[in-house]
């Protein structure tokens, strides 16, 4: 009901917007596709090339969001952060290749699938009322703030496809044969983390996977560390992080975890104000030095602006 009110207003007294992300080249694939014995074009695939696949995920849209602008609420423009994931995998076995894409049919994706369009509200780039409306109204409705797309990347660890997205969503394990969702992977916990990042690094020695991810909840940076068995061994708040930031990736070396703190920071009430949500400042950018298995960074390193 509340969905319906107020996108009946958005029509009545608004406007839609154009949106780059939906159309031309950047236009959503509808059609999930199984092709076998794929012909080579040219060259040869090497006898001796190992099996194996690669696996591609990207955000794209089931249904067409809304991108609207109106009176009091604001601005609603569907952002490709927030399109549904898919893959696209090539998969080569005795030297014969194929390919298949699939959405990830996250439960959101499902229930929006069965009720035929778009139901949660985007919440990246809005403005005015809409930055806070909107991911109530999606609290209210379907239990949390933003829709589980998963569609940012994938990576293989400990035996297990995870197809990962920034945020306060855990990774989607995903069947390596059929591409079929399986559910949200906790790392061998009972409750998930406050938060995961879709950039986590593995060392090439221990096999740890090590990630640094963000939340819009206090405090706003978490970092941890998988073992190779696919099970949480370490994990810690940042309790130095100062400020709510877009922190896309981090760095690892043999005994330390890079802190990547940069100024493109969320902030509600700057969208309030008739800004962006997430939006660049002109602010010192800081990395922070932290033990692989430490509480804290020990020092930041502050330096000019950028991202």
């Amino acid at each position: 009901f509340l969905l319906r009110v107020v996108r009946a207003f958005e029509r009545l007294a608004g406007r839609e917007l154009k949106n780059s992300f939906l159309d031309g080249n950047f236009a959503p694939v509808s059609a999930e596709v199984t092709a076998e014995k794929l012909q080579v074009i040219e060259g040869a695939i090497p006898a001796d090339f190992p099996d194996g696949m690669f696996v591609r995920n990207g955000p794209n849209p089931r249904f067409r969001p809304d991108t609207m602008e109106a009176p009091f609420l604001g601005r609603t423009a569907h952002h490709w952060f927030e399109g549904d994931g898919m893959l696209h995998v090539v998969r080569i076995e005795g030297g014969v290749s194929s390919y298949r894409n699939r959405y990830i049919r996250t439960d959101d994706f499902q229930r929006e699938q069965a009720a035929g369009q778009c139901l949660y509200r985007g919440i990246v780039d809005t403005t005015s009322l809409a930055s806070v409306v909107n991911p109530l109204m999606n609290l209210a409705v379907f239990g949390s703030a933003a829709k589980n797309v998963a569609n940012t990347s994938v990576i293989y660890h400990g035996g297990r496809l995870l197809a990962l997205v920034e945020g306060e969503t855990m990774p989607a394990e995903i069947c390596m044969d059929s591409l079929g969702y399986l559910g949200n992977y906790n790392f061998g916990r009972q409750e998930p983390l406050p938060s995961f990042t879709a950039h986590p690094k593995v060392d090439p020695v221990t096999g740890e996977m090590i990630f640094a991810a963000y939340s819009l909840s206090e405090p706003p940076v978490h970092v941890g560390v998988v073992g190779a068995d696919g099970n949480l061994k370490h994990w810690s708040t940042v309790k130095s992080a100062e400020r709510k930031t877009l922190m896309h990736d981090c760095a690892i070396t043999e005994r330390f975890t890079l802190i990547l703190d940069f100024p493109l920071t969320i902030d509600v009430g700057r969208s309030l104000r008739g800004g962006q949500m997430l939006d660049f400042e002109d602010a010192p950018s800081r990395i922070g030095v932290m033990p692989r298995f430490g509480s804290d960074v020990l020092r930041w390193f502050s330096f000019s602006p950028g991202y």
